[in-house]
């Protein structure tokens, strides 16, 4: 990472922050993007320019609970204090509360998007198996099995864009 003054370059796919992390500031997307991973690379989100991330640990006083990873033709981005949002929430009560519920629901559906994609794999693996044991072949059984196979390809493909650094959109 490159720093001047309050805007930072990240080269192409280079770590922005890890999951743990303490988090001193958000960041506003200039140019490029951010990929958003969950701490078991299934990928939650890609931003880009005039958005805003980072922002939930601050909001919330905590540590990083994703990874962010530069797009695959890097990111700029400018810092957001701790203190900027600190004194954005003190000033209004309400919007406080309005963006912690935000926050907290936020982390409830990456968690959710996380166990769902660990049961499909655990889904997919039952069907196989059991339809590899009949001894018949059904159209209805290839059915179901080719329908959550595709289902699978496709969060699969969100994990191997975090594994090897290129979304799918990019």
């Amino acid at each position: 990472m490159i720093e001047k003054g309050d805007i930072c370059i990240w080269g192409p796919d280079e770590i922005v922050y890890s999951a743990g992390d303490i988090s001193k500031e958000a960041y506003l997307v200039m140019e490029g993007a951010v990929r958003i991973f969950s701490v078991d690379n299934l990928l939650l989100n890609r931003l880009g320019p005039d958005e805003l991330f980072g922002e939930t640990s601050l909001i919330l006083d905590e540590c990083r609970s994703v990874n962010a990873v530069a797009g695959s033709s890097g990111l700029t981005a400018r810092k957001v204090p701790k203190t900027y949002i600190g004194n954005m929430l003190n000033a209004d009560p309400v919007l406080g509360a309005f963006l912690r519920k935000t926050q907290h629901r936020l982390i409830d559906s990456n968690r959710q998007s996380m166990e769902l994609a660990n049961e499909l794999d655990k889904v997919v693996g039952q069907l196989e198996r059991h339809f590899a044991a009949l001894d018949t072949v059904a159209s209805d059984q290839d059915d179901i099995l080719e329908r959550m196979l595709e289902v699978k390809r496709k969060v699969d493909r969100f994990k191997q864009g975090a594994s090897s650094g290129v979304a799918a959109e990019e």
